[in-house]
């Protein structure tokens, strides 16, 4: 395991969304430095790139930024898929490298009753 190759103990990986499904990861791991590292994994039977991303999962990835892995697995149902790491895609978001569909996105600000209404 690569783990242990780098002195860590296997225990050290997480699999949180087994015991958890509604949590904001699937995998704890650890990264390089021995620090925590978050990794998403999103699959499809297609070859597509698009996904749906939870709120609390892109909430983490803004927290964690380097330290979160979006894994996309392609063609999950044969037996070659295909994974492709996508670390930080929140900086890949600003930098262009990746597209965020925000299409969907609602904000909401103070109801009416809220707010002083003045029209003078």
């Amino acid at each position: 395991m690569v783990l242990q190759a780098l002195g860590y103990p296997g225990s050290r990986v997480i699999w949180t969304s087994k015991s958890d499904p509604m949590a904001d990861h699937d995998i704890l791991t650890v990264a390089d430095d021995g620090g925590d590292m978050w990794l998403e994994v999103k699959s499809t039977t297609g070859r597509h790139g698009r996904l749906d991303w939870p709120r609390a999962e892109f909430e983490l990835a803004l927290r964690a930024r380097h330290r979160y892995v979006l894994c996309r697995v392609y063609e999950a149902h044969t037996t070659n898929p295909t994974l492709r790491r996508e670390q930080d895609p929140v900086g890949k978001i600003l930098a262009g490298a990746m597209r965020l569909d925000i299409s969907s996105l609602a904000a909401e600000v103070a109801p009416l009753s809220a707010w002083r209404v003045s029209l003078l």
